[in-house]
């Protein structure tokens, strides 16, 4: 079942899209320069949780954060595997994400 169908949200596709392109450019020789900066933590501890993300803990010393209607988990969430492009929106350009089994409501 899509994200989307288990209560997901629009941003949450949203990052999986973006990791997918990248997980196949970088497998064709081609990773795309993205054109931003890099937020600092706070910054992008803050921009995570306007899009609904929330820490859940950490692993080997990286936060983890969860998505929690979608049940999606990012993980190795620092500033530096993160680019603020232009228009203030975080992108992701190095996390690991983990589908996570959701309790039945």
């Amino acid at each position: 079942m899509s994200a989307l169908g288990r209560g997901g949200n629009r941003h949450t596709i949203e990052f999986l899209e973006i990791r997918e392109q990248v997980r196949q450019r970088c497998h064709q020789g081609r990773p795309d320069y993205i054109e931003g900066t890099h937020p600092t933590q706070a910054e992008l501890v803050a921009d995570l949780a306007a899009l609904g993300w929330r820490p859940v803990g950490s692993l080997h010393s990286h936060l983890v954060f969860q998505c929690v209607p979608s049940g999606i988990r990012m993980h190795d969430v620092h500033s530096g595997n993160f680019i603020r492009k232009k228009n203030g929106s975080p992108k992701p350009i190095d996390v690991f994400i983990e589908c996570v089994a959701l309790s039945p409501s």
